[in-house]
């Protein structure tokens, strides 16, 4: 047999590989081209969008396409799969921790939820990652919010509007916490 003349079969690459492809490049993106590129791909391939989860989420274990399917018991599952890591940081959780507080309010838990938003934010103290303290906290006081808690909602957001001069709040959660504060009572 000429192997310098057979055909080969490859298997289409995995997502980690991709990603592994893609990090060298990423370098040199600014928020626009990384825009541009992601849609591109996206584009050629959409089933390349585990790659764009693990590159962007460090979803290793498929919890973002169970998310995206609405499917949120697997989800929710495949979550505490991925928190299950021991050599995770707890900074890296706390997205985590976000998402899985989100597909317990989906799944009608909210005492549930509070209790991760808080783990979560209880996880920032120390660093100075106030606008994700701040966005975590807007969470919490929804919740509260939506479970008729409502001083406790208007306390959170009163302590998210104290830092409306802060430069490194993010204007946004400021604009959705005085929406919050000024909606109506039902």
């Amino acid at each position: 047999m000429d192997f310098a003349t057979i055909r080969y079969l490859y298997l289409p690459p995995s997502p980690a590989q991709c990603a592994t492809d893609m990090i060298p490049l990423m370098s040199g993106f600014t928020a626009s081209k990384w825009y541009n590129f992601r849609r591109g791909y996206l584009a050629a391939w959409p089933d390349g969008v585990g790659v764009f989860d693990l590159v962007e989420n460090g979803d290793l274990v498929g919890w973002r396409q169970a998310w995206r399917q609405q499917d949120y018991p697997a989800c929710l599952s495949l979550i505490d799969r991925a928190l299950d890591d021991a050599n995770l940081i707890d900074l890296d959780r706390v997205p985590l921790l976000d998402k899985r507080a989100q597909c317990l309010l989906h799944l009608d838990r909210p005492a549930e939820a509070v209790e991760v938003f808080e783990h979560a934010i209880s996880l920032l103290a120390g660093h100075d990652l106030l606008s994700h303290e701040l966005a975590l906290t807007f969470n919490l006081a929804v919740v509260h919010s939506a479970s008729g808690h409502t001083a406790r909602s208007a306390e959170l957001v009163d302590g998210i509007l104290a830092y409306a001069d802060d430069p490194r709040v993010d204007p946004f959660i400021l604009e959705q916490a005085r929406l919050l504060r000024d909606q109506p009572e039902e």
